[in-house]
């Protein structure tokens, strides 16, 4: 019995095993908040469109700025939202968890505000060909976020648990492989593609 229970107990320590489990919490999450977004539009469409509006503002005209500026600038904001939620979750994964719900809010009163007023296609034009890429390396960064936070907690616990510095060595490789290429595609995406197709829906 100690042979066959002695593998379980070991993968127990490593980071991969823990994971999975955070991917998909973050995954309910996000489905949850964006949900609460839509229904929340819906209800209260007046301040969600003011609410729409208020941070249309205070944003820089895109027309005043190159493809490559605007590459730039969405990546470096992307990837200060993924790294904050990455090292923040140090503190017992509190920050990926606020940050995700929030983004998943505004995601998801956002769409609707602007299939009322763009249509649903040009919405999904708008949206989805950067967001599959950015929506998984977000969550994946709040993820790893949750796995160092959740394994500081253990140990504040004295539970079994791998230590910290190799959960954190694993977490940044995965951050480096996974978080940042997505985020990178989805830039690109954004500030070249998405933009000559909202362009041919206007023209």
């Amino acid at each position: 019995m100690e042979a066959l229970s002695q593998p379980s107990f070991q993968s127990s320590l490593r980071p991969s095993y823990f994971l999975g489990t955070y991917l998909m919490a973050v995954f309910l999450i996000f489905i949850i908040s964006l949900v609460l977004g839509i229904v929340l539009a819906w209800v209260f469409p007046k301040e969600a469109f003011t609410f729409f509006q208020g941070t249309l503002s205070n944003l820089p005209p895109i027309q005043d700025i190159s493809n490559a500026q605007l590459f730039f600038q969405i990546f470096l904001h992307n990837l200060s939202i993924a790294a904050g939620m990455f090292l923040l979750g140090i503190f017992f994964g509190i920050v990926p968890i606020v940050i995700i719900f929030l983004n998943g809010a505004t995601i998801g009163l956002f769409a609707f505000v602007l299939v009322q007023g763009m249509g649903l296609k040009t919405t999904l034009i708008g949206l989805l060909p950067h967001g599959i890429f950015e929506i998984p390396g977000v969550l994946i960064a709040a993820a790893l976020g949750m796995l160092l936070g959740f394994n500081v907690l253990q140990h504040v616990f004295g539970k079994n648990a791998p230590a910290f510095g190799k959960t954190f060595w694993y977490s940044f490789r995965r951050f480096v492989i996974f978080v940042i290429p997505l985020l990178l595609v989805a830039a690109f995406v954004e500030s070249y593609v998405t933009q000559a197709l909202l362009g041919l829906t206007t023209s």
